[in-house]
């Protein structure tokens, strides 16, 4: 896992729309040394897949973390979908919620044919509390033999709620968290219990150019852009391994790269515990 977490961090690209430029926009991001790319099924039903595991093709597969999604698959709907957002003439899909053992095999299968790789690092189960028990008892238990068997790297629990990441600590054998940034400082006495990784979402609360919810004026008064410090708050827990954010262009890219590697004083994180928003990430 000490090598996952080093790959993870700090940035990672959410790929979650299927753009026609996701060639160019992969290709910044891994030329400015961003190494995570997380996707799900339900990107664009599943033709954000396709187009991210065809770019990432070209890099080697060693050399990147690559997260996904089950519990959400895709089945044939009984009517074609208009296309939006790039979606494919005919593509006849429709998302159900599955969290059973078959259900997980299936998605994760399904997942590696359009990604076109012969692993993913992380598999999340998102939202498992809308299907506590099966997530728990079927879907958690066929990860964790999937992880020992080397078809995925690691597994974790998509959410924001205490009580949910609770169950996952006591009964299961969960390696990482994907939460809201705005979790993030209810959810750390959890993180250490179950010794897990975290990885922050959530991060930026606008389409680009990108801000967040801190108080621009005291931002500025420390030095550093909203943006700068929304990276940094979650990243200042060292439970953190690292931020996924939505990134659409190669423009995204390089300012949120940028934004990254900017030094936030520790004097910011006391103004804004004044100000009553540092502890929302």
């Amino acid at each position: 896992m000490l090598s996952l977490r080093a790959k993870l961090g700090p940035i990672g690209f959410a790929y979650t729309c299927a753009a026609p430029d996701t060639e160019q926009t992969v290709e910044t991001a891994w030329n400015l040394g961003v190494r995570s790319f997380d996707t799900a099924p339900h990107h664009e039903l599943g033709l954000a897949e396709k187009r991210l595991g065809a770019v990432l093709a070209q890099y080697p597969r060693d050399e990147y973390v690559l997260s996904c999604e089950v519990g959400r698959r895709l089945v044939p709907a009984t009517r074609t979908f208009s296309l939006e957002h790039g979606r494919e003439p005919g593509q006849n899909l429709r998302l159900v919620r599955d969290f059973s053992q078959d259900g997980v095999l299936r998605a994760i299968e399904e997942s590696l044919h359009r990604l076109g790789t012969d692993r993913l690092d992380i598999v999340y189960l998102p939202d498992p509390d809308e299907d506590w028990e099966r997530a728990l008892k079927q879907a958690a238990p066929t990860l964790a033999e999937l992880r020992d068997q080397g078809t995925i790297g690691a597994f974790g629990v998509g959410t924001s709620r205490p009580a949910v990441l609770s169950w996952f600590v006591q009964e299961s054998s969960a390696d990482i968290v994907r939460a809201d940034s705005s979790a993030v400082s209810r959810l750390l006495p959890i993180v250490r219990r179950g010794d897990l990784t975290m990885v922050a979402t959530g991060v930026l609360k606008s389409d680009f150019p990108a801000t967040s919810d801190l108080p621009a004026a005291v931002c500025q008064a420390h030095g550093v852009t909203p943006l700068e410090a929304a990276i940094a708050r979650p990243l200042r827990f060292p439970e953190v391994a690292g931020v996924l954010l939505e990134m659409r262009s190669a423009r995204e890219v390089t300012e949120n790269v940028r934004a990254a590697s900017a030094r936030v004083p520790e004097a910011l994180w006391k103004a804004l515990a004044e100000e009553g928003t540092a502890d929302k990430g």
